[in-house]
């Protein structure tokens, strides 16, 4: 997975963020990489809105997942791996 810094549009408040993804958006969160999160997800309300804990859904979009930002126990699970531990 790459890392994407996704521009908030003010200088020096940037952040990367991990997004996760659910067919359901109950269970089965997948973290995705930057180049399959679709672009309304990537708007800056959408955006500000997952990382605040709110998850995602296109309901004009027949085929949309649910996404939402990791969680903190996420993170360390996802880099816990990524190091190799």
């Amino acid at each position: 997975m790459t890392d994407e810094i996704f521009d908030v549009g003010e200088p020096l408040k940037q952040a990367l963020v991990v997004v996760m993804a659910s067919e359901n958006g109950r269970d089965g969160w997948v973290p995705i990489p930057p180049e399959v999160v679709p672009e309304w997800v990537k708007e800056h309300g959408v955006m500000g809105r997952i990382v605040a804990g709110d998850v995602a859904l296109h309901c004009g979009l027949e085929d949309s997942l649910h996404y939402r930002a990791a969680t903190d126990d996420e993170l360390r699970d996802l880099n816990q791996i990524r190091m190799g531990n």
